[in-house]
Formats: structure tokens, sequence, C-alpha cells
């Protein structure tokens, strides 16, 4: 027979266990895979990238298809079994010679090998990352929505928060085709149930769910900038926020990570110093008159609202 119970909690050791780790977030093509393989490469961190559950449970708290206390359990679960302790446990290790998110882009043999054969079980797994003091880092985009509930479920989290240009993003997404048709059929999810043979997802905002389908997918991935800024704009503590500039990561990347080192109390490897080298700039040309003529002749105060929010960021 099924009790009620409305008191859960996880073990205690996961407070010390997932202290001060690190979330990078951002805008989608706003440099934050960029900044997550960086930063992933700096010492004594177990970065992962994009994990699907974490994100799905922050989507379905923010769309309050979760209460606080489910999701925080939840969450406080993937994060430390499933991201932490597998990650320094060996199971979940990345192989994929192709993947940015290669182990072997940020850690050597010896150091993987020297993993395998000393932690036989989640009881070294715990000993291991205390006695080496890792911490996670994880990427995922667009997290604003659900801040408050990973700072109730992390202590003293850090919050690295790359911004871009609001037209160079757009235009970025809209060379990936993810708000088309057929990118909302594999991406962006999870979607809200609709008649509509476009795909909508969560977080699109009332005002805009009926409009969604019929919008070209130069006005959805406006509206997207306009959501997901606006959040961010209107958060209130932001003292746990590492703002960084994409601009500034691409022109100028080499004090600007020294910089960020230092204040997450970490150090540059072989394997930062490499990633930094690979850096290039393929933002493809295009006319932002154009884009913005576009953008007001479908809806101006939709547009109005996109150059409202970038020239808060100072764009």
């Amino acid at each position: 027979m099924r009790e009620e119970n409305s008191s859960f909690k996880m073990p205690d050791f996961y407070d010390e266990l997932l202290s001060n780790s690190i979330f990078i977030s951002g805008l989608p093509r706003s440099g934050t895979t960029l900044l997550g393989k960086i930063v992933g490469s700096l010492s004594n961190l177990e970065y992962h990238f994009e994990p699907p559950c974490f994100y799905l449970i922050l989507s379905l708290y923010a769309s309050s298809f979760l209460s606080f206390e489910q999701a925080k359990i939840i969450i406080s679960l993937i994060l430390s079994e499933e991201l932490l302790l597998e990650s320094a446990h060996g199971r979940s290790i990345n192989l994929r010679p192709n993947d940015d998110s290669q182990i072997l882009h940020r850690m050597n043999w010896s150091e993987l090998n020297k993993r395998w054969n000393s932690i036989k079980n989640r009881h070294d797994a715990i000993n291991f990352c205390n006695e080496n003091r890792l911490r996670l880092c994880v990427k995922t985009p667009c997290i604003f929505d659900s801040i408050n509930l990973i700072r109730k479920t992390v202590k003293n989290p850090f919050f690295l928060i790359i911004i871009r240009n609001g037209f160079d993003v757009v235009n970025s997404i809209l060379n990936k085709e993810w708000l088309s048709k057929e990118g909302l059929s594999r991406d962006l999810w999870p979607y809200v149930n609709n008649d509509s043979s476009v795909n909508i997802p969560y977080w699109v905002t009332n005002e805009y769910r009926e409009r969604w389908p019929n919008m070209t997918p130069l006005l959805r991935t406006v509206v997207m900038w306009n959501i997901h800024a606006g959040i961010y704009n209107s958060l209130e503590y932001k003292k746990d926020f590492i703002e960084i500039r994409y601009e500034d990561l691409v022109n100028n990347p080499y004090p600007l990570i020294d910089d960020l080192a230092n204040k997450l109390g970490v150090n540059k490897t072989f394997f930062t110093k490499r990633w930094i080298e690979s850096i290039k700039n393929n933002q493809k040309n295009y006319n932002k008159n154009k884009m913005l003529e576009l953008i007001n002749k479908e809806d101006p105060n939709i547009a109005s609202k996109f150059l409202k929010l970038n020239k808060i960021w100072d764009y």
C-alpha cells in the first residue's frame, strides 16, 4: 500500500561532495560550448556537457510539473551519483575520438588508468573525490529560470554566464535551423502539448504559444532570445555569477581565463592551453540592418523588446 510522505532528504555527504560546483550557462550559440571546453580542462574539475536528465528536471521544475522538493532531491541525485561519482569512478567516460567532450581532451591516459585501478566501488569514488578535492562542472544552456533551485541544492555554487550580441546569437541559431519546423521536431525539448504540427518548447510563454506555429524561424529565434535574456536580466541576486562576454573570450582569452581560474581557485593545465589555442572566430557575415528590418516587418513590438534587451547588455 502506498503511503504519502512529504518529507525526504538525501545523504548529508552530498552537501560537501557538491560544494563549490560550477555551472556554465547562457543562451544557445552564445559560446557556452567553447567556454565549457576551456573551463572543463582546468585542474580538479569533472566536466559534463549538457547532461540530458539534469536539463529535463530543471525544465520540469520551471514548468511547475515538479515541486521544489521533488526537483531538489532528483537534481541532488543526478549531480552527485550520475555525474560526479560515476565520472570519478570511470563508468561514464566518453572515449569517442571526435567528441569535444571526450575525456582525453582534459585528462591523460596515466590519470585515467590510475582511476580505473584504484577506484573499485562507490565508497572508493567518494573518498577519491574528497581526497583530490574534485569539483563538478556542468555546462547547460538556459538554466536561468532554475537558478534558485540549484542554489538550494548545491552549497556555494559558481555560475559562469556567457553573453553575446543578440544579433549574432540569432544569426548563429538560424544557421543551425534549430527553430525550423524540422529542427523543432528533434531539438529544444521538452515540448508542451498542442494540436499543431510545429512543436512548442516549454519555455514559450502564453503570449506567444498561439502564434508560435505560424511564426517564421527568424521571429521564433528572436522570441527565444527575448524570453531567456529577459529572465536573466530580471534576476536580482547575481553575487555568485561570473559574467563573461563571448567577444572577450574569442579576442583576448588568456587574461580572461587567468582571471577566471583565479576566481574559481583552480589552475590551468596543458589541455587548457591547447583549447585556448584552438579558438577560432567562425562568425559568418550577415546584414544586421536587413535582419532588423525583417523582424520589424513581422512584429515591431518583438523587435523593440529585442533591441532594448540587447542594449542592456551594452550591444
